[in-house]
């Protein structure tokens, strides 16, 4: 019955060392596994924050263009407004008497003779 309990102390000590190693062993996986988690923590961070920098980039950039796109839209208007002001202008001054006058006087032109006048037959 000694015996017996000496070769379970025997047995229990040889375990012992297995055990220590097992747990220290257990440990470093839980302390690398911790590791790889906080990194991977980390980085989730890295990139949730790069992306919401550049989402708020984006929308900066994309009201700039607006901003343009207004500031265009107005410089538009406000040429055809000039060019509608200048064509009612060149309408008023625009008197066809006036013109075939200069025309006839200033610049010499003659009415066209009836021999000058060709008649095309366009039913054929």
């Amino acid at each position: 019955m000694e015996e017996r309990k000496r070769e379970d102390r025997i047995r229990v000590d040889l375990d012992f060392p297995k055990e220590i190693e097992v747990r220290r062993l257990h440990k470093k996986k839980e302390k690398t596994d911790k590791k790889i988690l906080t990194h991977f923590m980390k980085m989730i961070f890295v990139v949730t924050f790069l992306l919401s920098v550049l989402c708020l980039y984006r929308d900066s950039y994309i009201s700039k263009l607006d901003s343009q796109i207004v500031s265009k839209n107005a410089e538009i208007e406000n040429k055809e407004a000039s060019r509608d002001k200048i064509y009612s202008d060149m309408g008023k001054d625009l008197n066809i008497s006036k013109v075939e006058d200069v025309a006839k006087n200033s610049l010499g032109m003659i009415f066209p003779r009836e021999d000058h006048i060709i008649y095309i037959d366009l039913e054929d």
